[in-house]
């Protein structure tokens, strides 16, 4: 088919196409939410009249062209950039799962990637809805589309970004100065990639430890974010006195979420490990639950979530509070950012 008629004909149906995109986009946002997945982003796209039609004459100068409007399979775009690398095959896993995928005209294009060419590449499949989803009335008018899912990690997409930006489309196009630093390049984000899943490995592996320690076994880990988060959502004395810090305040207890500036609060009292921290936890409960207790008298009936681990926050302030002494008082609030909240630092001084 000539561009100019694949555009007329395009030109009618865009409209369901682009709603196809979003819709795409909506269930893989929900599958990734279901599964517990965090990726960089999901977009979606549909292609313009007039891109498509520069696409259908360049396929035709090529000696070939598009048999009908069906046959092109990226009208409609999909992309899920993701943080690591390992996770494009996790995401892949779903749509293989929820779409049923025309695998003729998918394809994995870090596979086919020759070893001695530049440039990053991801994993593209063209999709169309699962045969249950389509019994639905709300999906019936997209029975007979499909859709292009795009996955990659957050730094192929960097080079792909790029690469575009400069121009570049084809490996012959490329000159042999250029062609040789986009061939560093390539190695390089590839190496990184690497790196960044073995961070994470290795960041996963020392939070799970942190959870598998009990008694004295706290004493060899160090108070940072991965250990105290870990430290926040299993160690029993932390988990017993944010339920009753919950029950108190009528609020549910979710994620960790600490602030910068409480690592600071840790330097600031010498408490440098876990087994420290909850030595403290358990001298100062009853002034921790009674901080929690002062919070409550003063509800005003809003909703709200606090974090795992909301008694370490608590516990500093009351530890400030009872020294009664007003240079502590007074560097807490300023390492909280607080120095100019008085009525906060009268509170402490009369705790």
């Amino acid at each position: 088919m000539q561009g100019k008629q694949l555009r007329a004909e395009f030109e009618l149906v865009r409209g369901t196409y682009h709603s196809f995109s979003e819709k795409v986009q909506e269930l893989l946002e929900g599958f990734l939410e279901a599964k517990g997945l965090v990726v960089h982003s999901v977009s979606s796209r549909c292609k313009t009249p007039g891109s498509l039609e520069v696409k259908a004459q360049k396929k035709l100068d090529k000696g070939s062209e598009y048999t009908s409007l069906k046959s092109v399979t990226d009208l409609a775009g999909v992309r899920v950039i993701t943080h690591f690398a390992n996770d494009v095959d996790e995401i892949a896993k779903i749509v293989e799962h929820e779409f049923n995928v025309d695998f003729d005209n998918s394809i994995d294009k870090r596979l086919a990637q020759e070893p001695d060419r530049f440039g990053y590449t991801s994993l593209h499949y063209v999709v169309a809805l699962s045969d249950d989803r389509l019994k639905l009335s709300e999906y019936l008018k997209f029975s007979d589309i499909k859709v292009e899912i795009q996955i990659r990690s957050i730094l192929q997409h960097a080079w792909a970004e790029i690469e575009h930006d400069i121009g570049y489309k084809a490996n012959d196009e490329v000159p042999k100065d250029v062609k040789r630093k986009f061939s560093r390049l390539s190695g390089l984000l590839e190496l990184a990639d690497e790196e960044f899943m073995d961070i994470r490995t290795k960041v996963d592996a020392y939070a799970e430890s942190v959870k598998k320690a009990v008694g004295t076994d706290l004493e060899e880990f160090e108070i940072d974010k991965t250990s105290l988060d870990s430290f926040a959502m299993s160690n029993h004395v932390v988990v017993e006195l944010d339920r009753e810090i919950g029950d108190i305040l009528g609020v549910t207890i979710g994620k960790p979420y600490f602030l910068p500036e409480e690592f600071e609060i840790f330097k600031m009292f010498g408490v440098n490990t876990l087994d420290q921290l909850e030595k403290m936890l358990q001298d100062y409960r009853s002034g921790i639950l009674e901080r929690a207790e002062h919070i409550a008298s003063r509800d005003d009936g809003t909703t709200f979530m606090l974090g795992a681990g909301i008694s370490i926050f608590y516990l500093f302030q009351v530890v400030v509070g009872l020294s009664k002494d007003e240079d502590k008082v007074m560097d807490y609030l300023r390492a909280m950012g607080l120095a100019e909240d008085g009525e906060f630092a009268d509170y402490l001084m009369t705790f």
